[in-house]
């Protein structure tokens, strides 16, 4: 019998395959993604509550944002993305998912996704914030860094290039991923308690 995990996995493959990517094949390749399963992995290791704002800085087709409102208790889920193309591949894949799962907005969640630039796009609210961006140059990790710090209400950042600037939020780990493009160190940063 299929799992829970395994059903979401599928369930995110065909609307990926079947609404979104034709589309994109193109743009899904050359941005990439971390695989299902390295994102359950994340997600084990810092499970979110039902009050946490998980937000994706640079969310791509907004697939991993998908799969976070889909198999966690997350408040919200929230991606940010400067390429309009892509964002508007994602709200694709946002009109199907609630269209097939309207519980989700019953019960006061929110899948959302912002055309903007991560710099300056708000981060209300946002706990939890992910940058899954290998090619980010080192200004504006440092940047972003920065903001990340400033943002009080963020408690963990999980990134896939170490993070300088940060001095609030302390690096406590990094976790192997698998990713499209190859295997990768998931930094994680979280608040001292």
């Amino acid at each position: 019998m299929p799992t829970l995990s395994s059903l979401c996995q599928q369930y995110l493959q065909t609307i990926y395959r079947d609404k979104v990517l034709p589309a994109t094949t193109t743009i899904a390749e050359t941005y990439g993604e971390i695989f299902y399963e390295s994102v359950e992995k994340l997600l084990a290791a810092i499970p979110l509550t039902e009050t946490d704002i998980f937000c994706d800085l640079g969310s791509g087709l907004g697939k991993l944002v998908a799969q976070v409102m889909l198999t966690t208790p997350a408040q919200e889920g929230r991606g940010i993305e400067i390429n309009p193309h892509l964002h508007a591949q994602a709200l694709l894949a946002k009109q199907r998912i609630e269209q097939d799962y309207p519980t989700l907005s019953q019960q006061g969640r929110t899948l959302s996704f912002v055309n903007g630039d991560f710099l300056t796009a708000p981060l209300t609210g946002a706990t939890v914030a992910l940058i899954a961006s290998p090619c980010f140059s080192p200004l504006l990790l440092n940047s972003l860094g920065k903001r990340l710090d400033a943002t009080p209400t963020i408690h963990t950042v999980l990134s896939l290039r170490p993070i300088a600037t940060l001095e609030r939020l302390h690096f406590k780990k990094t976790i192997r991923v698998e990713c499209s493009w190859d295997t990768a160190l998931c930094y994680v940063y979280r608040e001292k308690k």
